[in-house]
């Protein structure tokens, strides 16, 4: 590869996971707040600063978790490297780098996007609409993926964008089964409540109908995880991530002949390989936050060794 089409090459690996990173977010803080009920501050607010790995860096500027900060700190501080703020203004950037290999319309939409968010202040983020705040963002997002999809050609950009997209929403899927799963599994006190916040937890990934078509009557722990991990027909499935990741790293392979691939294939090999062993039978909240802990450095490794083959000089200037 050029060196001009690895600069490019990374824009769009970047604004595809910058983008699917703001919509992810955005579905891992209403979910949080669903558990939270009424509650204001405590673990269950907590929960999402330990499964983002934010604890620490939150702490620097906070002292306990309570509910406004912790808005603030995901939706609004720009400074923050994992808010959705931040997320939306690197998706703007990374757009900008491959301006012309993106159409006008997602130009226009990621604009669009990063000049509206830009207006929110801590006044328009309350705990009593950050639901409608999440949809928006959500829904925003959505309409971007749509107009890629709709518009970006089928060569390069359009592998490496895709590359960027599956390993992230690979990764989001795994924190949004962690939390919710540390949240309701341990739980048994109300199984009407429970059954409801399953639901949730599934509606938040878009995966109800079809979760219900597979297990209409099912149990709700075991059969969630074997659905948001396993399940080949859910596009937001771990297991569905990684056969889309295979097509994009095949097609490359095609398009790029003289690219050594080994240390991606060895990446890609692994995280192929744990998926397929699954988990290990009795399951419990220890061992599914162990197994997915695992599953999120594979996508990391394999994030880092596309990185390095691909576009390795490009890779040290981004956040």
């Amino acid at each position: 590869m050029s060196s001009l089409l690895s600069r490019f090459a990374s824009d769009l690996f970047w604004l595809a996971r910058y983008l699917e990173r703001a919509e992810a977010l955005a579905r891992l803080i209403d979910i949080t707040k669903t558990y939270a009920g009424t509650e204001t501050s405590g673990a269950k607010w907590e929960r999402i600063l330990r499964i983002c790995g934010d604890l620490e860096r939150y702490r620097e500027g906070n002292n306990d978790a309570e509910a406004g900060s912790i808005l603030a700190f995901y939706l609004l501080d720009a400074r923050n490297p994992t808010s959705i703020a931040y997320a939306v203004r690197m998706a703007r950037e990374n757009a900008r780098g491959a301006r012309h290999l993106i159409s006008t319309e997602l130009w226009t939409h990621l604009n669009m996007l990063h000049n509206s968010y830009a207006k929110y202040t801590g006044r328009d983020i309350r705990l009593n609409n950050v639901t409608e705040v999440c949809q928006e963002i959500k829904t925003a997002c959505q309409a971007g993926e749509g107009i890629v999809e709709s518009t970006l050609t089928r060569g390069e950009p359009w592998f490496f964008y895709n590359l960027g997209k599956q390993i992230e929403r690979a990764d989001q899927t795994t924190r949004v089964l962690d939390i919710g799963f540390l949240s309701l599994a341990t739980d048994d006190d109300d199984q009407a409540l429970l059954s409801v916040q399953w639901n949730a937890l599934i509606r938040s990934l878009a995966g109800y109908h079809l979760y219900r078509s597979k297990y209409p009557a099912g149990d709700y722990a075991r059969d969630v995880v074997t659905f948001m991990m396993f399940e080949p027909e859910f596009s937001r499935s771990v297991t569905c991530c990684n056969e889309a990741i295979a097509v994009n790293l095949r097609r490359l392979k095609r398009r790029l002949p003289g690219v050594p691939t080994d240390v991606i294939d060895k990446a890609h090999g692994t995280l192929t390989q744990r998926l397929d062993a699954g988990l290990e039978q009795p399951m419990n909240p220890a061992q599914l936050h162990q197994y997915l802990d695992q599953v999120q450095l594979d996508l990391g490794s394999l994030s880092e060794a596309i990185a390095d083959t691909y576009f390795p000089s490009e890779e040290q200037e981004k956040p």
